[in-house]
């Protein structure tokens, strides 16, 4: 529903590692010292049925090792259906689509 927010997790690294040299910085992921969060350096994108979404967090799982979550909110227009394709852009990569049901 419009406004629910919701989080993926995966195994598979959202970023690339940085060239520059930043502090705490590992494989792409600069952790902030005031909250222990890691998050990744480039943008990251997720449409639900081709609508673009507001990212509010992609990054580390807090508290686990190469785990990684995108946190999200279910934009309005996105048609709903229990097959509704989900898709993650980073860094100007777009990965396969998935789906998740939308009520």
């Amino acid at each position: 529903m419009a406004g629910d927010r919701f989080q993926i997790r995966f195994e598979t690294p959202l970023d690339v590692e940085t060239e520059r040299p930043l502090r705490g910085a590992y494989n792409g992921v600069i952790q902030d010292e005031c909250t222990g969060l890691g998050a990744v350096v480039n943008a990251v994108a997720v449409t639900i049925g081709g609508v673009n979404t507001t990212v509010t967090f992609a990054g580390l799982v807090p508290g686990s090792t190469g785990l990684y979550q995108i946190g999200a909110t279910v934009p309005s227009g996105v048609a709903s259906g229990d097959a509704v394709p989900v898709q993650i852009t980073v860094a100007g990569q777009t990965g396969p689509a998935v789906t998740m049901a939308i009520k």
